[in-house]
């Protein structure tokens, strides 16, 4: 179950005078709520009382969106539910026209707050009034949304009710909503399909990432063959680089080296802006270091320096290059240059020193890290990669000065516990016996730029 919103309604006001606090017992109130649930399809699915009609479902993954107001009363010290309106019903009761004004008027709240406050106004806010914008909005907008789910039940074939309802959720990071607007749009749509066929795969992918971090495999990669086929099927329409690119992470994540090369390779042909030339020479060096070409990774990342130079892993990836090349002066240059660029990148820092670890440089490896303290004083992690030195060194007092300091500097980090156990362990091993370094770098896999 994920919430959505919860919402305390304002009691409503009499039309008759009521000595103050009998309008409404304190006994009582009102709890407007929005939330989604997983649930399977079942024959009872649409008669439990207890749940009101979902406004929204996504097929693929039988999420199911729900909006109601329900009255609590207080028993014996604890809330109860008395009775629940089913909000999503009663919108379906409205004309369109009651509906267009619903919506016409939540949005104006939107933009009313925009024009207000600027970020920095919003970064000035309390925690109070953070916290009562934000609920303000998000009930808002999870209201607009219900209207315009009814919307669409009246009106099916209005394409910008889709867009709108989409682009709302795309502002709010409501990606698994945003493809039950999207899929329509780019299934039962021909004007600008190939571009919401891109869109539906990007926001596919998205998605897919959040289910592989909850360990719903099975799922994620659904989703992930649903983006490649419409991928796919946008290339049929429209012959772009986009697609070509996003299908060519696909398979560098599956191993598919071969066709990802050929998308690249297509992606090249047709690119026309300098950030998009860097992005495919980027992955094209990627392939080519997991080939152990890596002469020819570094033509590509030296082709993606001319082109982006002021991106730091654009020098981390050369660095890594003339590592495998043997090259340990070119690759120091190369990540001096990118922590030049990027001081408080903190891994830059670590990147670096296990270079120097690699060609048993432990002083310069130390150093390096130290460096990156001199210049980021209040990181907890460069401290834990500092320790983790020490460590491994057999110098175990100053590897406890750095975890103590990490632990004053972030307290509940979780990796601060575990050093802490694998520190107190390490005391009582033989000396002899030297632990394995362990591996705090960057993921192999390229993020997207």
């Amino acid at each position: 179950l994920v919430p959505d919103f919860v919402h305390e309604r304002e009691p409503q006001k009499s039309g008759l005078w009521l000595p103050p606090g009998v309008d409404r017992s304190p006994d009582m109130k009102e709890i407007e709520a929005g939330w989604s649930i997983e649930m399977d399809p079942t024959p009872l699915s649409d008669t439990l009382p207890e749940l009101p009609q979902a406004i929204a479902v996504y097929n693929e993954t039988q999420r199911h969106w729900f909006w109601a107001t329900f009255t609590l009363i207080q028993e014996q010290d604890a809330w109860r539910i008395q009775s629940m309106v089913d909000e999503g019903t009663n919108a379906q009761r409205l004309s369109v026209e009651e509906l267009q004004k619903n919506i016409e008027e939540l949005d104006r709240y939107l933009l009313e707050f925009r024009q207000k406050y600027n970020l920095e106004d919003v970064e000035r806010f309390s925690e109070a009034d953070t916290e009562h914008y934000a609920d303000e909005i998000y009930s808002r907008m999870f209201r607009a949304a219900g209207y315009t789910d009814a919307l669409i039940k009246k009106m099916p074939l209005e394409r910008e009710l889709y867009e709108e309802a989409s682009g709302r959720m795309i502002v709010f990071k409501q990606f698994e909503r945003c493809l039950v607007y999207l899929e329509p749009l780019a299934w039962r749509f021909e004007e600008n399909r190939a571009l919401y066929l891109r869109q539906l795969a990007e926001v596919q992918l998205r998605v897919s990432e959040r289910y592989f971090d909850e360990g719903d495999d099975e799922l994620a990669m659904r989703l992930q063959e649903r983006a490649e086929e419409a991928l796919k099927e946008s290339l049929l329409i429209e012959d772009k680089p986009e697609p070509h690119i996003s299908l060519a992470e696909l398979y560098i994540e599956d191993d598919r080296l071969d066709e990802a090369e050929e998308h690249l390779l297509q992606a090249k042909a047709l690119a026309t802006e300098p950030s998009q030339v860097a992005h495919i020479e980027m992955h094209l060096g990627e392939i080519a270091m997991e080939r152990e070409q890596y002469e020819e990774a570094l033509n590509h990342y030296q082709r993606v320096a001319e082109l982006e130079p002021d991106h730091p892993d654009t020098w981390v990836d050369l660095a890594k290059a003339y590592e495998e090349l043997d090259d340990p002066e070119e690759a120091e240059a190369n990540y001096r240059h990118a922590i030049e660029l990027q001081p408080d990148y903190e891994a830059l820092y670590y990147d670096l020193s296990k270079m120097f670890t690699k060609y048993n440089q432990p002083e310069k490896a130390i150093e390096a890290i130290e460096e990156g303290l001199s210049a980021n004083p209040d990181s907890a992690v460069l401290c834990i990669f500092l320790a983790t030195m020490y460590l491994d060194s057999g110098d175990y007092r100053q590897a406890e000065v750095f975890l103590n300091k990490a632990a004053r500097l972030d307290p509940d980090a979780p990796y601060v516990q575990m050093f802490r156990s694998v520190l107190n362990m390490a005391k009582f091993v033989p000396a002899s016996s030297s632990s394995t370094p362990r591996k705090l770098s960057r993921s192999k896999k390229k993020k997207r730029r």
